[in-house]
């Protein structure tokens, strides 16, 4: 059934069986369609979980995915009516799966909390249960943080996964492992000690190992000089070949400040090439050797040419066909260095790794982690069995301030878009919304026509501070203005200090719409009685002064030895100018006296030629001329003005204009009701406090 609020007609939804009609509702019907979250004065993890896109905003969609599932969840609906925090579990619609997985959720709540009989189950109860699971060891994370781990072996395991393969934080922040963690460690183990025991199958020798136990320093002194050696056997082969082609082989130029420093030389030496070039590609090992590689290069010859090729090294010559050889003798070494992995925990020994793969510890740790995701499976439902409530408590309240807004219309409730009830200049405002930025907010609903005041609200802390919008629709103004102090009563209760920190000015009533354009005449004569009383006194200050100064600069001349003509010459000049100046200020006064004068003659006078009649007739024209434009534009101001504005420069999306009624202007602003015990005197306290004063004085 649609309802007339304020004008517009909205669909009001009374029971929980209205919900069935916002899937057949089109959103041109709805009040609203979106509103931002922050607006909401409501359960916060309901607005959360009904927000699904994440963007701040709930809209109708998400209302309607709500309904929906509150529907399919529930067979009996009056607690929804009810608005109801607690949950008959025989409410539940079983014959769903999801509905008996609540039902046996709340049932293992119940039994935890020592009233496994229980039929009823409360929100407080199910944020309690949710609450022990998410500070306990096992919170539904799958995190095992080392400090939960009991068993002294197996929290040592632990210190060593999060020590190598790193760590994640659990619900409360405290690092641990889980099974992802858990796997990388033993494969990284496992991978590290087969590495490992591919060469001990080859200690005795063999291709992996061609020299034995020794194998690590001598690839070690082969693959510092392995680039140095290949790069002389490149440049033989360009040398060979310019010789083919008869052409001269480039020299590298030495550079000018090779001998200016120790570390330069050096450093030419590094990258100069190992020898001259050969074109019969030979490396003659005892000869014209760069003597940054000398050393090197004799200790290569004696640990690994001489053992690898035997007499083909004597003579002390090698050529790019036995490097060849050599380095074939290396390659399978090389290649199970290059295929090594689990570096990761090689800093924890090899037999501390092969003592973790053969123990039990992992299969205990895996244990833990799988008992954990289960009470998050728990906890997961748990967060379905609160949403549920949370829609069985809110959802009806939640929906009338989309579809509708019967809220606003009434004195004793408050929507979930205000913010309380402000008390401020001795008026009760019902009406406040919350802002996020003023400038912003007041430059789209400027357009509202709606007197606005902005005010600043501050709690025990400055983190709590915000701002609320404020219209004021009826009553007078009186001194609400920038810097006004009130206090705010929100929802809940609690008391906020506000201050009035911006003024949108509008008309607020017919009365104070009439008078606001004799306000402004007034205000303009003011400034302009101001401004020429100013001038005024700034020039016969100036004046004063001036003569001030003659008159002392005479005194102290007359004083001075001087002639008695210049003297009397001076204090005649100074003279005539002091009464000269005091005499152009005397006649322009007296103009202006007689101009005031003349003017009120002449009203006085054509006043007095004209009987009763013409003149209270000559007034009422002369004021219908002013009052009837201004009481037309007053009222049809008044009548444009829409309170969706405000809440649309909030962040609301609005689609029926809510006009401010005469009823609703009354009801968003009122005077305070005195109660029933108020009894009023009619004497002035002060006049008899007075009296008493004055007889106590006399003799």
């Amino acid at each position: 059934m649609f309802e007339n609020y304020g004008g517009s007609y909205q669909l009001r939804i009374r029971t929980a069986e209205d919900l069935a009609a916002l899937e057949e509702l089109d959103e041109p019907f709805w009040m609203a369609t979106s509103a931002p979250v922050d607006q909401l004065t409501c359960d916060p993890v309901l607005l959360r979980r009904l927000d699904r896109d994440g963007n701040g905003r709930i809209q109708s969609w998400e209302l309607r995915q709500g309904a929906r599932w509150l529907l399919h969840m529930l067979r009996n609906r009056q607690a929804v009516t009810a608005r109801s925090d607690v949950l008959d579990l025989e409410s539940l619609d079983r014959s769903d799966e999801d509905g008996q997985h609540l039902y046996d959720t709340a049932k293992r709540v119940l039994r935890n909390l020592g009233q496994g009989d229980g039929t009823h189950l409360s929100l407080t109860q199910v944020r309690h249960r949710k609450r022990i699971l998410a500070q306990g060891a096992q919170n539904g994370d799958g995190v095992i943080p080392p400090e939960s781990v009991p068993e002294e072996d197996l929290r040592a395991f632990v210190e060593d996964i999060v020590a190598t393969v790193g760590s994640v934080p659990d619900l409360s922040g405290t690092p641990g492992t889980n099974r992802e963690l858990l796997d990388t460690f033993l494969e990284n183990s496992k991978a590290l000690l087969a590495w490992h025991e591919e060469l001990e199958q080859n200690a005795g020798g063999g291709a992996l190992l061609p020299f034995g136990a020794d194998m690590p320093e001598r690839y070690e002194l082969y693959a510092r000089l392995a680039p140095t050696i290949n790069a002389y056997f490149r440049h033989c082969q360009v040398v060979a070949f310019n010789e083919t082609l008869g052409r001269a082989s480039a020299e590298a130029p030495c550079p000018e400040d090779i001998f200016l420093s120790e570390e330069r030389a050096t450093e030419y030496l590094a990258q100069a090439p190992l020898a001259q070039p050969r074109a019969d590609g030979v490396l003659a090992l005892g000869e014209a050797i760069n003597p940054f590689y000398t050393d090197a290069l004799a200790e290569l010859a004696q640990k690994v040419l001489a053992p690898l090729l035997g007499d083909g090294s004597r003579g002390g010559k090698l050529d790019e066909q036995q490097w060849q050889a050599v380095k074939r003798a290396f390659a399978a070494y090389e290649h199970w260095l290059e295929s090594k992995s689990g570096g990761q925990v090689e800093s924890l020994g090899l037999d501390k790794l092969q003592r973790y793969t053969d123990s039990d510890l992992h299969e205990r740790l895996g244990a833990l982690i799988e008992a954990d995701l289960a009470a998050g499976k728990e906890l997961e439902a748990l967060h379905d069995l609160e949403y549920l409530i949370l829609l069985q408590r809110w959802f009806l309240d939640l929906c009338n301030n989309f579809v509708s807004f019967p809220y606003l219309y009434h004195p004793e409730q408050r929507a979930m878009f205000e913010m309380g009830r402000l008390v401020l200049g001795g008026t009760i405002f019902n009406f406040n919304a919350r802002v996020s930025d003023v400038n912003a907010h007041s430059a789209v609903a400027a357009r509202s026509g709606i007197y606005l005041l902005y005010s600043e609200v501050t709690g025990a802390s400055e983190t709590e501070g915000f701002f609320i919008v404020t219209p004021v629709t009826s009553g007078p103004l009186a001194d609400l203005g920038v810097g006004k102090r009130g206090v705010l009563f929100d929802p809940a209760g609690r008391e906020w200090d506000t201050r009035v920190v911006k003024v949108v000015e509008n008309p607020v009533n017919i009365r104070e719409a009439i008078a606001a354009p004799f306000k402004r005449i007034a205000a303009l004569i003011a400034s302009a009685v101001e401004r020429i009383t100013s001038g005024a006194e700034q020039q016969l200050q100036t004046q004063i002064t001036q003569a001030t100064t003659s008159l002392e600069t005479g005194i102290k001349e007359g004083i001075a030895p001087a002639p008695a003509e210049a003297a009397g010459t001076v204090a005649s000049t100074d003279s005539g100018r002091s009464v000269s100046g005091m005499r152009d200020l005397v006649l322009a006064g007296g103009v202006v006296v007689a101009v005031v004068g003349s003017s009120f003659a002449f009203i006085a006078s054509t006043f007095a030629s004209m009987d009763a009649w013409d003149v209270l007739a000559a007034l009422g024209v002369g004021l219908a001329i002013i009052l009837i434009p201004t009481i037309l534009i007053a009222s049809l101001r008044l009548r444009r003005r829409n309170l969706s504005a405000v809440l649309e420069a909030s962040g609301w999306a609005i689609n029926a204009p809510m006009r401010l009624t005469g009823g609703l202007s009354r009801l968003l602003v009122h005077e305070p009701v005195h109660p029933k015990s108020f009894r009023r005197l009619p004497e002035d306290l002060t006049r008899a406090l007075a009296r008493a004063i004055r007889s106590d004085r006399r003799p």
